[in-house]
C-alpha cells in the first residue's frame, strides 16, 4: 500500500521486515522495482536475481521478465531482449509477457522491419484470431445522430501519453461526437479526475475481465473504438479482439501495428509512417493532415539561452532519454562525432545516471570507442522543470536510433 501510494521509502522499508523473517521471492522482486523507480539499477539486477533464484519453474516468468527489463536499464540492451524473446517463446499463454517483447524489439540496434511485422503478426495469431470477433454490431445507421467515440487505456493518468491526448479531448466537437472513456488505470491520480470530467461518460474497467469490458462497449453502442496504448504495459488489446465496436482503429500510444486483423486503422501522418510501409501493418494507414500529434509545450519551461558553447569556448552535445535507445550503434556514432569535433563534451540524463555501476558501463564504452571519460557527464533522471533547465547546457542535441526520441525531442 505504501509503494502504490508513492511511499517507497517506508514500502521499501517494510519489504526488507519481510525478508528478515523470510527467503520471500514476492518480495525481493518489489525491492527490485522499488530500486529501479529510484534510479538504483545495480542493486535492482541483485534483488530480481536473488528473486528468480527461489521461484520455482511455475512462477519464475515474471521474475525473469523484470531481469530483463533492469538490464535493458543498465545498457545491455541485447541481452534484456534476448531474454525477453525466451520468455515470451517458453510462456505461450501469456499474451502480456509476448507485449512486452514486442515493445523492447524496437530498440534491437540489429531491427529488421520484416522481422518485426511477422513478430506482431504472431502475437496476434497466438492471442487473438479474427474468430474472437464480433462480426454483427446493433449501431443504428442514422446519419443525422452524434457518432460515440471510444477510448481504452491504461495511460488516463499522469502519463507522457495524456500531453498529447489532452488537447484532442478538449477539442473535440461534441455537437457532432459523444466521447467515451475507458479507463484500465492501476494506480488513478489527479490527471485521471481531471480526464474523467472531460468525458461525456467515463467506466473504469480495472480489473474487469474482458469479455465483460467488450460487452460494455458493446452495449455504449460505441461506433469508433480507439486503442491508445498498443503493445504497451496494461493494455486492452484482447479486448479490441473482440471486436465490440464497428470500427476499431489504434492511436499515439505505440507506433507500430497491432499485429492483429480485428483492428482496422491506425491513426498516422505521411511523414511519421509513409505509405509505402503499409506492407508493414495488419491494419489500414489512416494518413491525417496536419501531423498526428497536438504537443503543447509546458507552461513552466524556461526561457531558452545562448548556446553555452559562447561562454564554453566548446560544443556540448546533449541527449536525456531512455537507456534502451543507447545501443551499441547510437554510442560508436556519437564517439565519432565527439572525435570529429575539438573539444567536444557529451552531457547525458537518465534514469539510473547517478549509479556508479551504471556511469562506468557507459563511460568504459566510450573509452574503448577512443573517448576519454572526461569528456562525458551523466546525470540521473531530474524533476521535470529541472530536466527542462538542463537543455540551457546544450548546444545541440543528439537523437537516437532506430527507437528515436519523442516527447524528449519535442522538448528539446
Amino acid at each position: 500500500l505504501f509503494e502504490k501510494i508513492g511511499r517507497l521509502d517506508k514500502a521499501e522499508e517494510w519489504h526488507k521486515k519481510v525478508i528478515e523473517l523470510a527467503q520471500h521471492p514476492g518480495a525481493y522482486n518489489q525491492l527490485g522495482l522499488i530500486c529501479r523507480k529510484t534510479g538504483r539499477i545495480s542493486e535492482a539486477i541483485e534483488y530480481m536475481l536473488k528473486t528468480v533464484s527461489l521461484k520455482d519453474d511455475s512462477g519464475v516468468s515474471g521474475g525473469w521478465d523484470n531481469l530483463a527489463v533492469f538490464l535493458m536499464d543498465f545498457g545491455c540492451i541485447e541481452e534484456g531482449i534476448e531474454l525477453s524473446r525466451t520468455i515470451a517463446d517458453e510462456v505461450q499463454n501469456d499474451s502480456n509477457l509476448h507485449s512486452n517483447f514486442l515493445f523492447r524489439l524496437h530498440y534491437s540496434p540489429n531491427l529488421n522491419r520484416q522481422a518485426l511485422f511477422e513478430e506482431h503478426k504472431k502475437w496476434g495469431q497466438r492471442y487473438a484470431p479474427i474468430s474472437m470477433a464480433r462480426v454483427v454490431h446493433s449501431n443504428t445507421v442514422d446519419p443525422e445522430r452524434k457518432l460515440r467515440i471510444g477510448y481504452i487505456s491504461p495511460d488516463f493518468k499522469r502519463h507522457v501519453v495524456n500531453r498529447y491526448f489532452e488537447p484532442l479531448l478538449d477539442s473535440h466537437n461534441r455537437d457532432v461526437v459523444e466521447v467515451y472513456g475507458y479507463g484500465n488505470v492501476e494506480c488513478p491520480d489527479p490527471t485521471t479526475s481531471r480526464l474523467q470530467k472531460k468525458f461525456d461518460c467515463y467506466r473504469n474497467i480495472r480489473d474487469v475481465n474482458d469479455d465483460a469490458v467488450a460487452r460494455t462497449i458493446e452495449q455504449d453502442r460505441i461506433d469508433i473504438l480507439i486503442d491508445l496504448a498498443g503493445h504497451t504495459r496494461n493494455n486492452c488489446l484482447l479486448v479490441l479482439a473482440r471486436k465490440p465496436a464497428p470500427v476499431q482503429a489504434t492511436y499515439l500510444g505505440y507506433y507500430d501495428t497491432t499485429g492483429m486483423e480485428a483492428v482496422d486503422y491506425l491513426l498516422t501522418d505521411c511523414l511519421t509512417i509513409p505509405p509505402e510501409s503499409q506492407k508493414y501493418y495488419t491494419e489500414q494507414l489512416a494518413c491525417l493532415p496536419g501531423g498526428i500529434v497536438c504537443y503543447t509545450p509546458p507552461e513552466n519551461a524556461p526561457v531558452a539561452t545562448l548556446p553555452p558553447a559562447v561562454k564554453n569556448g566548446h560544443v556540448t552535445f546533449g541527449a536525456f532519454t531512455n537507456t534502451w535507445r543507447l545501443n551499441r550503434r547510437v554510442l560508436q556514432v556519437w564517439s565519432e562525432i565527439l572525435k570529429l569535433t575539438p573539444n567536444a563534451r557529451l552531457l547525458l540524463g537518465f534514469n539510473g545516471g547517478d549509479d556508479d555501476k551504471v556511469q562506468d558501463h557507459y563511460l568504459s564504452h566510450f573509452e574503448k570507442l577512443g573517448v576519454c571519460r572526461e569528456a562525458i557527464t551523466i546525470n540521473g533522471r531530474k524533476p521535470y522543470v529541472e530536466y527542462l533547465k538542463e537543455y540551457a547546457n546544450v548546444d545541440i542535441a543528439l537523437d537516437t536510433f532506430p527507437e528515436n526520441g519523442g516527447t524528449t525531442t519535442l522538448d528539446a
